[in-house]
């Protein structure tokens, strides 16, 4: 399983090195990955999704109680919260006791549950300013960069090919075709399938400078 993981993610190989230390490690070694979004945090999180026993959630669809349960009900051994930054600020109690102790405990009129846990929880955001300091100090952060035309070229072509089946040829394209215009893999991942579907590379630039255009505008 191990050696799998991250096969599918160019690069980044301290990460990885991170990720199965942490693994490894008698006691739980709690990880944030934070950065601007389409700097990689989302595919190490989806990797992850191939460990036995883990749960996925979103932050801002993650209440005290429904994690409480959850971990009381079921020995979840890798918890993975995406945009953990977004979660509700009372939501983060639950993650406090655990992360610390492994404590999980559910106190109310007549009723009373606990349950001890060595429970790794893996976790990504945007901005690390928005979580609690007492929570973000539980976690070792680490600091995710956007990529450089170079590396932005790399990624996708390797997502190309190992995730969407393009060929070495067309992923070539891709990339250099979006090099100038992104630096987020999805918009490769969007032209890759769009090309695969017959559109032609002027028409996927066209689509992408259109794309820019509007952004800027919003902005």
């Amino acid at each position: 399983m191990e050696e799998d993981l991250f096969k599918e993610i160019y690069g980044h190989e301290d990460v990885k090195q991170l990720f199965y230390l942490s693994m490894k490690s008698e006691k739980p070694i709690h990880l944030l990955l934070s950065g601007p979004p389409s700097s990689g945090k989302t595919l190490f999180l989806m990797a992850l999704l191939k460990l036995p026993k883990n749960r996925y959630y979103l932050g801002g669809q993650t209440s005290k109680a429904g994690l409480t349960e959850i971990l009381l009900k079921e020995k979840i051994e890798y918890l993975i919260l995406d945009e953990i930054d977004k979660m509700n600020g009372r939501d983060y109690d639950a993650l406090l006791s655990l992360m610390e102790t492994g404590r999980v405990v559910r106190c109310k009129f007549r009723m009373w549950d606990e349950n001890q846990l060595s429970t790794r929880v893996y976790a990504a955001c945007n901005y690390v300013e928005r979580i609690p300091p007492e929570l973000l100090s539980r976690f070792l952060l680490i600091d995710f960069k956007p990529y450089t035309r170079e590396e932005f070229i790399a990624v996708s072509k390797h997502v190309l090919k190992v995730r969407e089946g393009l060929t070495e040829e067309e992923a070539e394209t891709v990339a250099n075709l979006l090099a100038d215009r992104s630096r987020d893999v999805r918009d490769s991942i969007k032209a890759g399938r769009l090309l695969k579907a017959g559109a032609q590379p002027d028409m996927i630039k066209k689509i992408f400078n259109k794309k820019n255009q509007t952004q800027k505008t919003l902005y």
